[in-house]
C-alpha cells in the first residue's frame, strides 16, 4: 500500500510538540526578561549608591567636624553652612546643604552613621543575607589638624 500523506494520529503528535515547545520556548522568554530588568533595577541601585558615596565622601575629605546619631550624620564645614545627611525609614538617603537638598532613593534601610575622631562611619546592611558591611570616610582637615596638634608630620 502506499502512503501519501500524514495520519491524524501524527498530526496531534507534532501539534502536541509544537506546543510543548513553544510553552518552553515562552517560559525562557519570561525568564530572561525578568532577569534583564532585575540585573537593570541592579545596575540603577548600584550606580545611584556609587554616587551618594562619592558625593558623601568629598564632603567628609573637607570636613572639619563629624556628628552622627544614627540615621543622620552633621558635616561642619569650614568655609560653608554645615552639610547633613539623613536616611529616611524607607532607606531614602538625602543630602542638606544651606536651602539645597539632594535625594537619592532606596539606598539602604537598615543604614547608620557613626562618627570616631576623624572617622566617619556608614555601616549598611543587606537585608537580603543579613550581613553588614562599614564605609570608612576619612576627614583629611581633622586627620591634619591632630597630627600639627601632637607635632606629627603635615
Amino acid at each position: 500500500m502506499n502512503r501519501r500523506g500524514f495520519t491524524i494520529l501524527e498530526m496531534l503528535i507534532a501539534i502536541g510538540l509544537m506546543a510543548f515547545l513553544g510553552a518552553v520556548s515562552q517560559r525562557l522568554f519570561v525568564a530572561s526578561f525578568r532577569t534583564m530588568q532585575a540585573a537593570r533595577s541592579a545596575d540603577t541601585a548600584i550606580t545611584r549608591f556609587d554616587h551618594a558615596m562619592l558625593r558623601l565622601r568629598a564632603d567628609s575629605w573637607s570636613s572639619t567636624e563629624f556628628s552622627a546619631n544614627g540615621l543622620s550624620a552633621t558635616l561642619k564645614q569650614s568655609d560653608r553652612p554645615a552639610i547633613t545627611w539623613r536616611f529616611d525609614e524607607s532607606g531614602n538617603l538625602s543630602r542638606t546643604d544651606g536651602d539645597s537638598t539632594l535625594t537619592w532613593p532606596d539606598i539602604s534601610k537598615g543604614a547608620r552613621f557613626s562618627a570616631s575622631g576623624p572617622e566617619l562611619i556608614l555601616t549598611v546592611s543587606d537585608s537580603f543575607n543579613k550581613h553588614s558591611s562599614s564605609i570608612k570616610l576619612i576627614s583629611q582637615l581633622q586627620v591634619a589638624n591632630s597630627n600639627m596638634i601632637s607635632g606629627g608630620a603635615p
